[in-house]
């Protein structure tokens, strides 16, 4: 994620108060919904911040049952006042001291805030996103784009994360729990790192034998649109030539050109993993392709604990 911006910020908190005003349908406050962030004035905010305090826990959900003649609503029971009110409030905080806080902090702020939106108007299930609730639209397109990272990502990070928080499990289990994460990091580190070259390895691996197989795949088309090119196409049986015969040769050749730069690219991308396997681990080369993949993989993994409040209290002590 990119540097966090005061702007990012605002954009932030006005989207929760235009979802609270179009969706626990603040009818005096309406108008600013096509108006958008241009009206939101800090007086403004004030007045319907005011407004939703007072709502407590009053639900989305029930709000559309008063208001709609239809028994559909987009939002779960979960969805409250207090929980914008208190969005809000923490987006307030990082705004105040967006110049004190370092960017890992405002980072951490800003994605607990933009995760809990997203959760807000997925369906019920989760397994939906209902974007069109989202009222400013470049703040829209970064949560589509967010949410399109996360799941293209959770599938490839997930095996890593298991095995180090396995790894720091079992050794809290054994050991005892350790005094802080930086510790605990530090004594499991050896035995993480060769389990997450091992698993890169095989992640290599098995990139250069898709990689070849498609090689292979292309050469067969290529031969074919060679020999197009050279007697015309195999499959019209015919003695005497005809005018068809210079159109397939034709798109033969355009074929053709296509399926070498098709190879060309995949030529590129197999140097690529072959050198990094000939290279020294972590794979530099292929960075954010592969998770934990940079030059101080040890403060990486001290941070991915930090931000794992349940794995905390099961290897971190209390006391």
């Amino acid at each position: 994620m990119k540097k966090i911006s005061t702007e990012d910020l605002h954009t932030l908190s006005n989207e929760l108060y235009l979802l609270a005003i179009a969706n626990l349908h603040l009818n005096e406050w309406q108008e600013y919904i096509q108006l958008a962030e241009s009206a939101l004035t800090a007086q403004v905010k004030e007045i319907i911040f005011e407004k939703l305090v007072s709502l407590g826990d009053k639900s989305f959900y029930d709000s559309y049952q008063e208001s709609s003649l239809w028994d559909v609503c987009s939002f779960h029971k979960g969805v409250t006042a207090s929980k914008v009110v208190a969005l809000i409030k923490k987006a307030v905080v990082l705004i105040e001291n967006v110049n004190e806080l370092d960017d890992y902090t405002l980072q951490k702020g800003y994605r607990n805030i933009l995760e809990t939106l997203i959760e807000m108007i997925a369906t019920e299930s989760g397994r939906t996103i209902q974007y069109a609730l989202i009222k400013q639209l470049e703040l829209r397109k970064k949560i589509e784009a967010y949410v399109k990272i996360t799941a293209r990502y959770e599938k490839k990070l997930y095996p890593k994360h298991k095995i180090f928080f396995d790894i720091l499990k079992e050794r809290a289990e054994k050991q005892g729990k350790w005094k802080n994460p930086n510790r605990a990091v530090k004594d499991v580190y050896d035995e993480v790192i060769a389990k997450f070259e091992e698993l890169d390895r095989i992640f290599i691996a098995g990139k250069l034998i898709e990689l070849e197989s498609k090689r292979n795949m292309i050469f067969e088309k290529i031969k074919i649109q060679e020999q197009i090119v050279e007697n015309g196409n195999p499959q019209k049986n015919k003695r005497v030539q005809e005018p068809e015969d210079d159109l397939d040769r034709f798109y033969a050749k355009r074929r053709q050109k296509k399926l070498v730069k098709e190879l060309e690219c995949i030529n590129v991308n197999i140097s690529k993993y072959s050198q990094a396997l000939k290279g020294k681990y972590p794979f530099i080369s292929l960075g954010r392709e592969i998770l934990f993949n940079n030059d101080d993989i040890e403060l990486s993994l001290i941070n991915c604990v930090r931000n794992e409040k349940n794995l905390v209290k099961q290897i971190i002590s209390q006391k």
